[in-house]
């Protein structure tokens, strides 16, 4: 190994003042340190915020674990360590898409889901604009609850010429698929509505927008627009099938449900065209060029096909008092009310599968 003598595998704070490593420094740091984390996991905390993330699994990380050493080349690669890696890259995207009810080839893993969003929105245009179209001949309808990675590409494109059409929800937070179709126009190259909110929960009317927007390109024999929908909240407790929501864009996000972070997935539909909105290699059929990441990839497979068992498990217990709310929750929250209309049905971030509302599998 090269010697350099700058080189610090340990903070310098364990240094003595001779520059040795002080043994006894080192474990008062390490003691010090487990102690504060012991005395994080005393305090009576609950976590309510999984909709921004979600711990891993412990049957996501066992997963995980062989790539990160063991089976670690790159799946470009034509030796045995790159074919192993690639094998398992293949696995994981077959994985995926049998639990959407898609095709491998319609699978495209991203770093993020944000990534995905810009994928989907900033690669529709991008295409069009390939072939000759006017960014000011385009026209986009975009929710106005969407999550900013949704709604900031919109606006960059809105700056750069095209045309956006915000829609905003009614009081309960639904935003109709009537009043989007009433958006329409012969120029509208795409459509966005996400699956269920961020913030508030609402389970949006992706299936019957869907259809929708299908009907209408069969009515005016068009190919456009496409049909995006970012499902990252969804997944963990929604069925997200592609053939049930009818979308031509579907975005993941692998952090939400119970996944590793920097990892997501853009469903896109055959016959859908997208151009790339980064540039460097032809991986993922071109549209994301790096290096996939195969340990992360491998997880989100994992994490999806254990949030898919949870829906149709949860299916069975939908409209029951969860167990939290039948002791401390009640006392600190108030009482448990189940969803009474279909605009009250919201998704829980709070916990795993079994504590909020479900929907059905079917």
């Amino acid at each position: 190994m090269r010697s350099n003598n700058n080189y610090t595998p340990y903070p310098l704070i364990c240094k003595n003042e001779g520059g040795a490593y002080n043994r006894n420094a080192m474990e008062k740091k390490k003691m010090k340190m487990g102690k504060t984390r012991n005395a994080a996991r005393s305090r009576s905390r609950i976590y309510l915020d999984y909709a921004s993330a979600t711990p891993v699994d412990p049957r996501v990380l066992k997963a995980m674990a062989p790539y990160w050493d063991i089976i670690s080349g790159n799946p470009g690669a034509l030796h045995e360590e790159g074919v192993s890696a690639k094998q398992a890259l293949t696995d994981a995207r077959s994985r995926v898409a049998h639990l959407l009810h898609a095709r491998a080839s319609e699978m495209i893993f991203t770093g993020s889901g944000t990534e995905a969003n810009n994928l989907a929105i900033m690669g529709t245009v991008a295409a069009l604009e390939r072939r000759g179209v006017l960014l000011e001949s385009m026209h986009l309808i975009v929710s106005a609850i969407e999550h900013e990675s949704v709604l900031a590409p919109a606006g960059e494109l809105e700056r750069r010429g095209v045309k956006v059409t915000l829609v905003s929800p009614e009081p309960s937070g639904i935003v109709s698929a009537e009043k989007i179709m009433s958006e329409m126009r012969p120029e509208t190259v795409l459509v966005s509505l996400q699956a269920a909110n961020h913030e508030i929960g609402t389970i949006q009317p992706v299936p019957e927008l869907g259809r929708k927007v299908k009907a209408w390109r069969t009515l005016h024999k068009a190919d456009l627009p496409y049909f995006h929908s970012d499902a990252s909240q969804a997944a963990l407790l929604l069925n997200v099938s592609v053939d049930r929501l009818s979308v031509d864009l579907m975005t993941l996000d692998a952090q939400k449900i119970y996944g590793p972070k920097g990892v997501g997935a853009l469903y896109k539909r055959q016959g859908a065209v997208l151009s790339p909105v980064l540039f460097g290699g032809r991986q993922e059929q071109g549209l994301r060029p790096a290096t996939e990441n195969i340990p992360a990839i491998v997880g989100m497979a994992a994490a999806l096909s254990l949030a898919f068992q949870g829906i149709c498990a949860l299916a069975e217990t939908s409209g029951t008092v969860p167990p939290f709310f039948r002791g401390e929750g009640s006392e600190r929250f108030g009482e448990w009310r189940p969803a009474q209309t279909s605009a009250e049905q919201r998704q829980c971030f709070a916990s795993r599968p079994g504590w909020g509302i479900a929907r059905p599998c079917s």
